[in-house]
């Protein structure tokens, strides 16, 4: 039973995917053993989209962003850095997830961090930062967090900041391993994989299908498929 006033906050920025945000949400619940709040950062385009989500949502904390799809890495930065200054205050750890991450096994926010400042899924290219698609720190003593990109770095490049300022040995990076779909081909062969992140979560890859996958639909209905197997 949650507290009056929940240590952790489990952050999804969703972008145009109730019929992703359902079982995600279902996995959140089920899995995560923290006491926690739920905040969706909906930063649909389609309103269809946005008002399913808002209804799948109900008991979550809900904030609409006015997003742009043009804007790519900036939209969903955005969207982030929105969520975070509105809702940030009164919690002790933060955990932020993209619409397209399922938790698949039970997981503690506060066990995984232990006494480390930050965890996640890194990103190397000239710095190393934390990609917000998966992400969570100790919200105490990691302050004034920008997800914006920065220096030719994609969605959270700014938080290499972050790691500068605490030092690598504060944070944890995360495993991930690549699965081929065996249910599924399309021509650009990265969607054809899904990954586990760290054997406690899935995830789907190119979720928001922002580039426009062929045949989309029928991806993501095996790639369901395949996180209920893992799921049961």
């Amino acid at each position: 039973m949650q507290s009056e006033t929940p240590k952790v906050a489990l952050f999804v920025v969703t972008y145009n995917a109730p019929r992703l945000l359902v079982p995600q949400l279902e996995g959140l619940r089920r899995f995560c053993k923290d006491d926690f709040d739920i905040i969706l950062i909906d930063n649909s385009t389609d309103k269809a989209a946005a008002e399913a989500i808002k209804y799948h949502g109900e008991g979550c904390k809900y904030l609409k962003t006015n997003a742009s799809s043009k804007m790519g890495s900036g939209s969903h930065s955005f969207a982030a850095n929105l969520g975070y200054s509105k809702f940030s205050e009164g919690y002790d750890f933060q955990f932020w997830i993209d619409h397209d991450i399922f938790a698949t096994k039970p997981f503690s926010v506060v066990e995984i961090l232990g006494e480390k400042l930050m965890a996640g899924l890194g990103q190397e290219k000239s710095k190393t930062y934390f990609w917000p698609g998966c992400f969570m720190f100790n919200a105490n003593e990691v302050k004034d967090v920008d997800f914006s990109p920065s220096l030719g770095l994609d969605t959270g490049g700014n938080t290499y900041n972050l790691i500068e300022k605490h030092g690598l040995e504060n944070c944890v990076f995360f495993g991930e391993e690549y699965f081929e779909n065996p249910h599924f081909r399309c021509e650009n062969p990265k969607y054809n994989h899904y990954t586990v992140i760290n054997d406690m979560f899935y995830h789907m890859v190119g979720g928001s299908d922002w580039e426009g996958v062929d045949r989309n639909e029928e991806r993501l209905g095996s790639l369901l498929n395949i996180l209920e197997e893992k799921t049961r």
